[in-house]
């Protein structure tokens, strides 16, 4: 989550700096509250491509939105 929040400091610059601290506490309870909904949705999506598409499936895995350092390269 700081993570996120640092970025955004950096993208936007004086902007998101100069929020009060209740702005930004109230941003970042939006972000995890967007962040929780994103997953879920990600992990029934996962669900059915497993089902259905398993070759997707993988690659899907492999794309992992949540992992930073995320490849579709495969590592035997």
């Amino acid at each position: 989550m700081q993570t996120l929040l640092k970025t955004w400091q950096f993208r936007l610059g004086a902007a998101l700096v100069e929020l009060p601290e209740s702005d930004i506490r109230h941003i970042a309870g939006d972000v995890d509250r967007v962040y929780g909904q994103l997953a879920h949705f990600w992990l029934e999506y996962m669900k059915y491509l497993k089902n259905s598409y398993p070759y997707l499936f993988s690659l899907a895995v492999r794309m992992n939105p949540f992992d930073e350092c995320a490849s579709a390269e495969l590592h035997y």
